[in-house]
Formats: C-alpha cells, structure tokens, sequence
C-alpha cells in the first residue's frame, strides 16, 4: 500500500525519481512496471532521453514478465519514439533487449565498465583483447538502448541497487 501512496504522489507531482523509487518497493511485477513506465514518461516529458529508456526498459522487462503484451507492445512503441529499435525477441525465445539479453561476457563488461575502467582496463581484468571489449559494448549499448557509458554505469547501479533492496 505505501508503494501504491507514493505511486500516486509521485504522479501528482512528476516526480520521475520517486517514482522509480516506487517502482522497486512494489512486490508485484505489474504495479512495478506501471511505475517504471510512469518514471519513463515523466523522463522523456523532461527531455532525459537516457534515462527514460532505462526506466521503459525497466517496465518492458516487467510486462514480459508477466506476459502482457499490450503493455509490451505499448512500451515497444515508446522506446521506438525514443530512438530504441532492437527490443524484440530471438527465435529460442530470448530476449533481444534489457539485462537478460546480455551474455554472460556482456554482462561482466558492463559491470566492469560500470566501476569506471576504460578499455583496456576491462580488457586486462578480464584476459581479453581491448577489441573484444569494443565489441560487447557496442552490443550491450544496443541490447539496453544506452548510447554512452554514462548511461551504462547509471543502468548497471540501479539495477544492482534494486536487487539489493528486494
């Protein structure tokens, strides 16, 4: 009930970060990705491009979740304003979009990258080429529709931030 209150509230207001903040103290997927897109909306209403990907992102990944399609394809059709063209699915059934989609490989990159390391520092932590780093970036800003490192690191922190709180 208290995440449903500053839902409200934080609708009331435009208050995109409390309503991200809402979005991760719901325990039901639904309520949750509803905030998340609400916390888009009022992002790409203020002009933050990036972080309102990452916030409908966030909600694409709680409607699929959930199996809601017509949230899902509404979502789709947002990130699509917003400039994010790859969000669909593989033919086995995995996500082309969003943290799931990332391989193994990707997702130490970006945790990496997310501590501040350039290139050839991720490449050295984790016995790669500086190439092969290149590469799973270019494929990570893809799969998150992030366009900088920036937008990475914010990405990676929140997520690990609200796995630490649920």
């Amino acid at each position: 009930m208290a995440a449903a209150v500053r839902h409200a509230r934080a609708l009331i207001d435009g208050d995109a970060a409390r309503l991200s903040e809402a979005a991760g103290q719901y325990l039901r997927p639904l309520p949750a990705a509803n905030a998340a897109e609400d916390a888009g909306i009022v992002l790409a209403g203020n002009g933050d491009w990036a972080a309102a990907r990452l916030a409908l992102n966030r909600a694409l990944q709680g409607y699929r979740r959930i199996a809601a399609e017509p949230d899902v394809a509404r979502i789709r059709a947002r990130l699509h304003k917003l400039g994010v063209r790859s969000y669909g699915r593989t033919r086995q059934g995995q996500t082309q979009a969003g943290w799931p989609s990332l391989t193994d490989a990707e997702r130490q990159v970006a945790r990496v990258v997310a501590e501040g390391r350039t290139n050839g520092e991720v490449a050295a932590r984790l016995f790669v080429s500086r190439h092969t780093v290149d590469f799973h970036l270019r494929r990570i800003f893809r799969k998150l529709g992030v366009a900088s490192r920036t937008e990475l690191t914010r990405f990676v922190l929140e997520r690990e931030m609200s796995r630490a709180c649920s």
